[in-house]
């Protein structure tokens, strides 16, 4: 069976004829209708497990604030590498207004940039450093590479931004707005996406190293006093919180590592942790381990060692003056938390619980809605049936992109050969990534595909891993090797394993299902949680031929 997608370019009520006629019996309409919600339900299955798995971060802005962040499976590391020493999210500053004035201009509804990246420590301070491809002269940009690209912190992200059409406009600030409890309106959106990083550094040290004074990079480096937080959404509606934290005041003092004394109070108390009110700022980075002296709760029970807590802090505000803290477990703490857990199981009934924030379905759809219009990466999918594991599925939007069109060149019956990425790689691209072991996280591998052609015939594919090659100018001859005689291909490839594919929207589709044919929602349902792992694919050709001088 064929498929021809086509476009209507004429007013005409010819095709709902066609329609009607065919359907022209109740019964026949029913029929079509229920197919049509299995499909559409199948389908929203696939997508719904993309959004969860992405590898990139969805970005929404008001003009040129950045408002919210959507957070996935996948994307954790991209959201916490804009963490500084406080633990505090310092993406916002990443979107200065000279910045995004080039990004959002009037009547341009996307454009796509390349953003370098790294971290300098500094008097105790995580100072952020970052250049887009259009900001700096070539030597400028040289220097740049050569000062972060020694950095364990180097990075490269391509940034996408778009602009939201009238009606996403008006959906999304509505449903945004509820979510906030004050009218919110979102104008433009972003895509994130994260294409080169340390383990790649070394061919950003491959050009000449300019005579440039390293000050010239300071008007690159982000100012510490962020206007704004992003408020991180999880695409899966589930508070990721691991127990409720209740509104709590008792008076306390903290004892730094230095040995220095604070007062405060506490704001709130779960078993585990503790927010914390302080009369001065603390002067310690997050991760540092301080004492609490509970001056109120130790009067209860004087057998626990109360007046010497030892907490981890989390995160401190801008002001540094509120601390978030988690208690050190240990054979010594053992008591302490179960002291905890009985003050706040006793009076349940005069503990506030702090309620976490979660979108809605509404405002999930409408961003869903969105963000799929726009895909910058395709996901392939990996399911084990049985023995059997296999990439069945494939994400893809119209038209295809060059990679995806050779896949499809070199395919069988309708179908996108992926032999050039996975064959004689299963273990190392798939099999490995999809292990599933205590904080196992997608592993990303850069990808040469090389075509030598005779006229418009493929003769031979090529196929090397980054490690692979024996050196940096036997990849420059592959690449040149390509260019000259064929087609190149260079993908990021990110494989990671699926812990659990089922989202709320997917569980929530799959029970109006069930009242139209319980097969078919068992049928979906089994299909999506025999998922395994999940693959993406971005092309970053232009960036290596860049970064490698080679883009003349």
């Amino acid at each position: 069976m064929k498929y021809l997608r086509t476009l209507r370019l004429t007013r005409t009520n010819a095709v709902e004829l066609v329609v009607n006629k065919m359907l022209n019996t109740e019964s026949k309409k029913v029929r079509h209708d229920n197919q049509d919600r299995i499909t559409r339900a199948r389908t929203r299955g696939f997508e719904h497990t993309y959004l969860k798995h992405a590898c990139n971060l969805p970005l929404f802005f008001s003009g040129n604030d950045l408002k919210v962040a959507l957070l996935t499976e996948n994307n954790q590391d991209i959201w916490r590498y804009w963490n500084d020493e406080r633990n505090q999210q310092s993406l916002a500053s990443l979107f200065s207004t000279e910045r995004m004035e080039m990004l959002v201009k009037a009547g341009i509804k996307g454009c796509s940039n390349v953003l370098y990246t790294f971290t300098h420590e500094h008097n105790g301070m995580k100072l952020f450093y970052s250049m887009m491809m259009p900001e700096a002269e070539r030597q400028e940009r040289q220097l740049f590479w050569h000062v972060g690209g020694r950095r364990a912190s180097w990075r490269a992200f391509r940034l996408s931004v778009f602009e939201l059409s009238t009606d996403d406009m008006l959906t999304i600030s509505k449903h945004y707005g509820e979510l906030v409890g004050h009218d919110e309106k979102l104008t433009h959106f972003g895509i994130l996406q994260e294409i080169s990083d340390d383990n790649s550094a070394s061919d950003y040290l491959f050009t000449e190293k300019p005579r440039l004074a390293t000050s010239s990079l300071n008007r690159f480096r982000h100012p510490r006093n962020v206007k704004s937080q992003p408020r991180g959404l999880y695409f899966d509606a589930k508070s990721r919180r691991k127990e409720p934290r209740y509104q709590f005041r008792s008076p306390l003092v903290m004892t730094t590592p230095e040995g220095n004394t604070i007062s405060g109070a506490t704001v709130d108390l779960s078993k585990h942790g503790a927010s914390i009110q302080l009369s001065e700022p603390l002067s310690v980075p997050s991760g540092s381990i301080i004492s609490v002296d509970y001056l109120e709760l130790k009067r209860y029970n004087q057998r626990i060692p109360l007046n010497q807590v030892p907490y981890e802090v989390v995160r401190l505000s801008t002001d540094r003056k509120t601390a978030h803290l988690k208690i050190v477990e240990s054979g010594k703490t053992v008591k302490t938390i179960a002291f905890f857990r009985g003050i706040i199981e006793s009076n349940q009934d005069k503990l506030v619980a702090q309620q976490e924030i979660l979108p809605s379905s509404s405002l999930l759809e409408a961003l869903h809605n969105v963000l799929l219009g726009k895909m910058v990466s395709t996901p392939v999918y990996v399911d084990k049936r049985g023995t059997s594991v296999k990439c069945r599925s494939v994400g893809v939007n119209f038209p295809l992109p060059g990679y995806l069109q050779f896949f499809e060149r070199i395919g069988h019956e309708q179908k996108l050969a992926l032999e050039p990425i996975f064959k004689g790689r299963s273990n190392s691209l798939l099999a490995e990534p999809f292990k599933r072991k205590p904080g196992a996280k997608p592993v990303a591998f850069e990808l040469y595909i090389g075509v030598l052609k005779l006229g418009d015939r493929i003769q031979s594919i090529h196929t090397k891993l980054r490690d692979e090659f024996e050196s940096t100018q036997q990849r420059i001859t592959f690449i040149k090797d390509a260019l000259n005689m064929g087609e190149l291909y260079i993908l990021r490839v990110t494989s990671g394993p699926v812990y659990d594919a089922l989202t709320t929207l997917m569980k929530k589709d799959i029970n109006e299902l069930l009242s139209l044919s319980l097969s078919h929602a068992r049928n979906l349902e089994n299909e999506m949680t025999a998922i395994i792992g999940y693959c993406e694919l971005v092309d970053i050709t232009e960036e290596v031929l860049i970064r490698l001088e080679m883009n003349s």
